[in-house]
């Protein structure tokens, strides 16, 4: 096991793999194996914050599991995805799940009762949203970090009548600048001597 995920109601506990078989979930309580998920190698795990639903990305597929049935929902296909798990995160209300489609590919929104696709963005790979999901984290191969506004992204498609048709997550604080942040972090390791 290589992948891990607690569910938000602390009840269940899933383990992805690489290079093994299937997704094995447990009981968090009892330690009891409930099942053995049938997906192939390489998969990730994600349950979304209200554990209604439990992700399974391997590099066909992302599948959309009912928990407590752990019957699947609905699948969203991966593309040119070679060997790798999929990447994903749940914003904090569960309803978009942001994720890679293939290798170096771009970022999809995805509402996760459906499996329809929101967005597309032109970023890497997702690691987080903020609390009320405003704000989206992706990072690039190159080691970039962005940050994604998807409320003033929304607010601008709204314009266009190319919004969704979810809520917008309520005002969060501003930020100190709105200019972008740009950090450098050299790795280069240096003499004593200097």
């Amino acid at each position: 096991a290589t992948h891990l995920a607690f569910s938000g109601d602390g009840h269940w506990v899933a383990a992805g793999n690489w290079k093994g078989q299937g997704v094995c979930t447990w009981n968090a309580h009892t330690g009891s194996l409930v099942t053995n998920l049938p997906v192939g190698m390489n998969v990730a795990v994600a349950f979304s914050p209200q554990s209604r639903w439990l992700v399974t990305g391997a590099p066909q597929e992302y599948r959309f599991w009912k928990v407590g049935s752990w019957e699947i929902a609905h699948a969203v296909p991966r593309q040119h995805a070679g060997d790798m798990c999929g990447s994903m995160v749940f914003s904090p209300d569960g309803r978009t799940l942001a994720l890679v489609r293939g290798r170096n590919s771009d970022l999809k929104l995805i509402e996760a009762d459906t499996g329809r696709e929101w967005a597309t963005l032109e970023a890497g790979e997702p690691h987080c949203f903020s609390p009320r999901g405003n704000w989206l984290v992706t990072s690039e191969p190159n080691g970039l970090l962005r940050l994604w506004d998807l409320r003033r992204i929304r607010q601008q498609l709204a314009t266009l009548k190319l919004d969704w048709d979810a809520p917008l997550g309520g005002s969060e604080p501003p930020f100190a600048s709105e200019k972008p942040l740009r950090i450098v972090v050299d790795l280069e390791q240096r003499s004593a001597g200097e």
